[in-house]
């Protein structure tokens, strides 16, 4: 990371997270991976140890900090996500594009919450919303929107579901150092769920969020950890390996790459429309839409990725038509 980078970096931070996140950081930058008792030694200075710690935990949820478990857990920078928060409104932008409004507005939401279970999530974009004191059916209408919405994003993989429970098995298997090479340290706090593990059911969670909207309540079949939430008294008995649960466990981010391939894909038609003609660049803009609708637009450098069959092209002329 050259110079220039670095400094970047902690500006981005500093706007973002604060003095401490600054110091933190640029302690991490020089020194490379560090212990938390080295990042606090060398910035008692400067700061109080429990502004520190408290700005790493806001950097943890937000992936800006890496964990590598080696004999003492060390954290890193993540480089990829500190340049993230620049780009946002750039990706919410391209978001509104492909989803609505309403996908750029939960990407907003979503980024500034950090890493969270799919359930607080649900309910702070709710929340965010609903500041605005509009009439009951549109809040109703919003809710509905924003189950299918989170839905079709976790689908296109546009947003990431991660299990936390994933990562502490593999945590675990990596106690002993002794046996483990240094290297498998170096892998992310997070392990990515695939999507035929995964299938959020859509008409449950926006039926939890309706009587979130008419009640005040929260009625998620799970315990809601965050600001003492009201939770009203469970009507039926749930399955704690249903789908619906185990999708309310479950934690949700941007995913980057996939981010990163949306705005190649917007390049494309723009260049499109201006060698070709602007009727060739709607048309390609079309065909990859339908390749990020099928999750086939992931991977920049992927041979399948923007791939379309006629099959596809066919049925989306005949819903437009």
């Amino acid at each position: 990371m050259s110079d220039t980078a670095s400094e970047y970096a902690c500006y981005i931070l500093n706007k973002y997270f604060g003095e401490a996140a600054t110091v933190s950081t640029h302690i991490l930058c020089v020194k490379g991976s560090s212990s938390l008792s080295e990042i606090l030694r060398d910035s008692h200075k400067k700061l109080h140890s429990s502004r520190v710690c408290k700005c790493l935990i806001s950097l943890i949820r937000h992936s800006m900090l890496t964990i590598q478990k080696d004999s003492i857990l060390k954290y890193s920078l993540n480089y990829e996500r500190i340049f993230f928060v620049p780009r946002l409104p750039l990706f919410c932008k391209l978001v509104f594009h492909y989803y609505g409004k309403v996908a750029e507005q939960t990407m907003i939401y979503f980024s500034m919450f950090g890493r969270g279970s799919l359930s607080d999530l649900l309910v702070y974009c709710v929340k965010k919303h609903l500041h605005s004191k509009l009439p009951v059916e549109e809040q109703h209408s919003y809710v509905e929107a924003l189950g299918t919405t989170v839905t079709t994003l976790v689908k296109t993989n546009v947003l990431q579901i991660v299990n936390p429970k994933l990562w502490s098995v593999e945590s675990n298997k990596e106690t002993d150092v002794s046996t483990v090479p240094s290297r498998t340290a170096e892998a992310p706090v997070h392990v990515n769920v695939s999507e035929s593990e995964m299938q959020i059911p859509k008409d449950d969670i926006c039926e939890a969020l309706h009587n979130y909207i008419s009640s005040g309540f929260v009625t998620w079949p799970i315990a809601n950890e965050r600001n003492n939430e009201p939770v009203r008294k469970r009507v039926k008995r749930y399955d704690e390996s249903s789908e619906l649960v185990k999708s309310l466990k479950l934690v949700v981010c941007p995913n980057i790459k996939t981010l990163e391939t949306m705005w190649r894909d917007r390049l494309i038609c723009q260049l499109a429309s201006e060698k070709l003609g602007e009727i060739c660049g709607d048309i390609l803009s079309h065909l990859l839409c339908i390749a990020t609708a099928a999750n086939r637009g992931t991977g920049i450098t992927s041979t399948e990725s923007g791939a379309v069959s006629r099959s596809e092209v066919g049925l989306h002329i005949s819903l437009f038509s």
